[in-house]
């Protein structure tokens, strides 16, 4: 995870590409930076997401 305003990264290595793991990767961040951000931006969600449920018209559910 990177702070957007500082520019600092914080990065931590898990075995399994789980929920729990991105979960906790999370706690361990908010806990270096000290605190959560008001937004988040991800590179790459592939591993935390199954699949994107979409509304009838083709837009992703809210």
């Amino acid at each position: 995870m990177r702070s957007m305003g500082s520019g600092d990264a914080f990065h931590r290595d898990y075995t399994n590409a789980t929920q729990q793991a991105f979960l906790k990767g999370h706690e361990h961040a908010f806990a270096y930076f000290a605190g959560v951000f008001r937004t988040l931006g991800y590179d790459n969600l592939t591993s935390a997401v199954k699949k994107i449920r979409r509304t009838a018209s083709g837009m992703p559910c809210p």
